[in-house]
């Protein structure tokens, strides 16, 4: 259920795309996912029994409006981590308007900030939507929300901070084809939360009342496969000594600080890391 709305000027924070640093290992953590049109992305690290929230009017507290909560994935917390996705697919239903693929149809959507967790707005509706949390339950204003109707949704890279929704899509560049999109993770997330962004425009999240496919459609979902990854040196490398594995992470780091992937601390905490580690140890 959405309204029309203006637009801004607002920019989310862009970069360009970067490159490993050659020779350096991946290490990822990789999972795929299954999203409901009910996934309620502004629901995202409630304490069990909470209301999913809708607060954007009386017509969204029945039928389910605030829907259910988002799908969740935990992992370890550690600077310089990018999540990308390999495929996303599938279609869903938001109640009204055309069925809608990862991207969403096109329809300016303004969502506002609810509980801790930022407002969106963007060019599309029924899109794929992500936001990453830490192990505590969102409260308080939260960050700044991101604004991809002016500079649309086709970005390389995108700098996000805890409790910030942002857009997915199908994860590329352009609908259905270009580079594949990378999302700087915040150096404290534990969690990413995937689910939809609905509502009424200019008003809290709401409207989760989204039921069943398209008409004439069996597909009600979105699959998303993905992975968040890190680019250092492993500590099982063919190191000849610890100094010279600490080297290699000092060269990967610094080229991750040089391309915006870490901030400097976050590039000295990986060397600390590094250095208080046994990689390179014992070695004949």
């Amino acid at each position: 259920m959405v309204a029309q709305q203006g637009k801004t000027n607002m920019k989310p924070l862009l970069f360009l795309a970067s490159t490993l640093l050659l020779h350096a290992a991946t290490y990822a953590s990789a999972e795929t996912l299954t999203v409901y049109a009910k996934d309620n992305i502004f629901g995202a690290g409630r304490l069990p029994g909470d209301d999913t929230p809708s607060p954007s009017g009386p017509a969204n507290s029945g039928a389910n409006g605030g829907g259910v909560p988002p799908v969740v994935f935990s992992f370890t917390a550690r600077p310089g981590q990018v999540l990308s996705f390999s495929s996303v697919t599938g279609h869903i239903w938001m109640g009204d308007g055309p069925e809608s693929g990862p991207d969403g149809f096109d329809h300016d959507l303004n969502i506002l900030s609810y509980e801790g967790i930022a407002g969106i707005r963007t060019p599309t509706t029924g899109y794929l939507a992500g936001v990453f949390l830490d192990d505590n339950v969102p409260a308080g204003m939260g960050p700044t929300p991101l604004d991809f109707s002016a500079s649309g949704i086709n970005f390389t890279v995108l700098e996000l901070e805890l409790g910030q929704v942002f857009f997915i899509g199908d994860g590329l560049s352009g609908t259905g084809s270009g580079a594949v999109q990378q999302f700087k993770v915040p150096a404290t997330a534990t969690r990413l939360f995937l689910g939809i962004v609905d509502g009424r425009n200019g008003q809290g999240p709401g409207a989760y009342d989204n039921n069943g496919p398209f008409p004439g459609s069996s597909d009600s979902t979105f699959t998303a496969s993905f992975a968040i990854t890190t680019a250092l040196p492993p500590c099982d490398g063919a190191w000849k000594n610890h100094g010279e594995y600490v080297s290699a992470v000092a060269k990967a780091v610094e080229q991750q600080l040089a391309e915006g992937l870490i901030t400097q601390e976050q590039a000295d905490e990986l060397m600390s890391e590094a250095g208080q580690s046994d990689c390179g140890k014992n070695k004949k």
